[in-house]
C-alpha cells in the first residue's frame, strides 16, 4: 500500500479516530443505502475450487488482466468486474443468471456472519418501501 501512496504515518496523525469510526451496523446500513445489490467475488469463489486468495491472484487464475496499479480504484475496479465476468462463465451461468439466482446476491466473505445483515428482497418483488 505504500507504493501506491498510501501515508502512514499521515493517517495515524491525522486519520479518523478509531472511537469514531463506526460500528458494523452502520456499515450496512449505509452498504444498503447506496448498494442495494452486491456481489462480493471472495464470497462467489467460497467453496470453488482452485480458486482462492486475494483479488488479484483470483483474477489472474480467471484469467484477467489487470490495467493500471494494484489498490487504486480505477484499477481494482475493473479487475473485479472483469473477474466478475469471467466467474459467472466459469461457473456456466450468465451475470443475469447469476441475478436471478440470489445465491450470491448481498453475501460478504467474512463480515455479518459471512453475509449482509440486510437482504432485500428479488427485484421483482421489492416494493418502493424496501429501499427508503
Amino acid at each position: 500500500l505504500k507504493e501506491a501512496g498510501i501515508d502512514f504515518k499521515r493517517h495515524e496523525t491525522e486519520g479518523i479516530d478509531v472511537l469514531y469510526f463506526g460500528e458494523e451496523s452502520d456499515f450496512f446500513e449505509l452498504l444498503k443505502l447506496y448498494f442495494p445489490y452486491i456481489y462480493d467475488i471472495k464470497y462467489m469463489i467460497n467453496g470453488t475450487p482452485n480458486l482462492h486468495g486475494g483479488l488479484q491472484k483470483v483474477a489472474e487464475d480467471l484469467g484477467c488482466q489487470r490495467i493500471g496499479p494494484m489498490h487504486q480504484g480505477g484499477s481494482d475496479s475493473l479487475i473485479t468486474c472483469d473477474a466478475f465476468f469471467k466467474l459467472c462463465e466459469m461457473l456456466g451461468t450468465s451475470p443475469v443468471a447469476v441475478e436471478d439466482d440470489h445465491k450470491f446476491v448481498n453475501e460478504l466473505y467474512g463480515l455479518g456472519g459471512n453475509s449482509t445483515v440486510y437482504r432485500p428482497p428479488p427485484r421483482e418483488e421489492a416494493t418502493d418501501g424496501d429501499y427508503d
